[in-house]
């Protein structure tokens, strides 16, 4: 098809607890150039019925990216209208099409009704790459030139102004400006995991308790004969800690301690009681099932509590555990 001037429209259908990583790829997507992303919050005009707007949209896009996450696949409410739209849509176009683009946000179940597509997790390293790469391909069968940038891309001012966007997501957790662990959390994820493990041993040592660092693919040290998988975690912009990439089996217990600004939390949790409270649903790279466990150090389900806390009572039960 001959290319046209036209972007290649995209629309973003996810849930309001998962804006901030949406909001993130929006901005993303619209520095590409080619790309017109409509998300809510920035195209929705004051005075405009947002649901008629809304599937007008839909009815509009290329494509579709449903982003996932724990949150949206079991929410009810229009995030599943807009995905029920989509599919209805899809049904009316070439079966070779691609219109609808699983996005998974992290560990999540994809819902039934979308899990003969192939999802992206964007999440995980060339995520965006991989999703980038079927926007090119739909762009090309749309006609659009993905090759169009806008004349600022290649100048100071186009960097300017899109870093400038981003500084929202990145820099206004003021909570942080002031605390001696505000550089952790700028690390890159691998980095920032090692520094957690290395805080934790170093707790461990002040404490006295004396653990063995073993090779290993999913326990990080040994104490008593008991395995121990450490998970680490800065706390997060809506108040939680989470944990990711917690595996099934491998250890006796897991270990999640997160930081946060001015304070430290710990939970040790021992793998069965783990796997009667929540569900592995996932599986990783080398196909072991996983998890993600966030806690709200506040705000805690009941059976978390019990593991830890703050770490005066992490200490008393991580005794108990080895003993």
């Amino acid at each position: 098809m001959p290319a046209t001037d036209r972007k290649l429209r995209v629309f973003l259908c996810h849930a309001s607890q998962d804006k901030p990583v949406v909001r993130e790829l929006y901005q993303r997507l619209l520095a590409e150039g080619w790309i017109d992303p409509w998300l809510d919050e920035e195209k929705l005009l004051a005075g405009q019925k947002w649901e008629i707007e809304i599937s007008q949209k839909v009815r509009d896009a290329d494509i579709v990216l449903v982003c996932l996450s724990g949150s949206s696949v079991t929410k009810e409410g229009y995030v599943q209208k807009e995905i029920k739209l989509a599919l209805d849509i899809a049904n009316e176009k070439p079966e070779e099409s691609i219109y609808i683009i699983p996005v998974r946000l992290e560990e999540c179940n994809v819902p039934l009704r979308l899990r003969e597509l192939h999802w992206i997790d964007l999440f995980k390293d060339m995520g965006f790459d991989k999703l980038k790469k079927s926007l090119v391909t739909r762009a090309e069968n749309v006609g659009v030139n993905h090759k169009y940038r806008k004349n600022l891309d290649n100048s100071l001012g186009f960097l300017v102004n899109y870093a400038s966007t981003l500084r929202e997501n990145y820099n206004t957790r003021t909570e942080w400006a002031n605390s001696s662990f505000e550089w952790i959390i700028n690390l890159p994820a691998i980095q920032k995991g090692k520094v957690g493990k290395l805080l934790f041993e170093r707790w461990c040592s002040e404490k006295g308790i004396h653990f063995e660092k073993i090779n290993d693919s999913v326990s990080d040290f040994v104490i008593n004969g008991f395995k121990f998988s450490i998970k680490f975690s800065t706390l997060w912009v809506e108040g939680s800690y989470k944990f990711q990439q917690i595996r099934k089996s491998g250890y006796d217990f897991v270990v999640c301690f997160g930081i946060s600004p001015e304070d430290a939390h710990c939970w040790v949790i021992d793998r069965s009681s783990l796997g009667k409270y929540m569900k592995f649903i996932a599986e990783d790279r080398s196909g072991y099932e996983t998890m993600w466990l966030a806690i709200n150090p506040h705000e805690n389900d009941a059976w978390v509590s019990e593991f830890g806390g703050n770490l005066e009572k992490a200490y008393q039960v991580l005794k108990r555990s080895i003993s």
